[in-house]
């Protein structure tokens, strides 16, 4: 139980930085598409905002506290934090589809952690964080033109 409520801990704090991410590209991101990104980068911060007390929840039914303030939660997150002064929209969504893979790479591993551990509840709500990534890392390779 111990190594899912680490990785627990792990996808909260991503998921933490992720909704700190997309908001600062939201405010910042600027050039000629400038309408569709500021929409595009609303609607992932929104989605993650309201993930936040998910999966602080999640890491709470299993025993344990969810991080508390941002130096936890950045010691734990996998991602990067928003690089500052950006405004290239190359740049940032380069980025985001970066943190989305490790997003889903860790939910991944959340997820059959969960499974182990007979959590399949926990599974059932991974597994739609899991889409919802994968939704947006694909929406973020088309707007890059990395479509395969």
């Amino acid at each position: 139980m111990n190594e899912l409520i680490a990785a627990m801990r792990v996808a909260f704090a991503n998921n933490f930085t992720w909704y700190l991410q997309a908001h600062n590209y939201h405010w910042n991101v600027a050039g000629p598409d400038f309408p569709q990104y500021h929409k595009f980068l609303n609607e992932i911060y929104s989605d993650a905002q309201e993930a936040i007390d998910d999966y602080a929840e999640k890491v709470r039914q299993l025993g344990a506290f969810a991080q508390g303030n941002y130096p936890d939660i950045i010691a734990e997150s996998q991602l990067n934090e928003p690089l500052p002064d950006l405004t290239d929209p190359g740049q940032m969504f380069t980025q985001l589809l970066s943190d989305s893979e490790v997003l889903i790479t860790d939910l991944l591993a959340a997820y059959d952690l969960a499974g182990i551990e007979r959590e399949y509840g926990l599974q059932n709500f991974l597994a739609e964080r899991i889409d919802t990534h994968r939704q947006q890392a694909w929406m973020i390779r088309a707007i890059l033109n990395q479509v395969p």
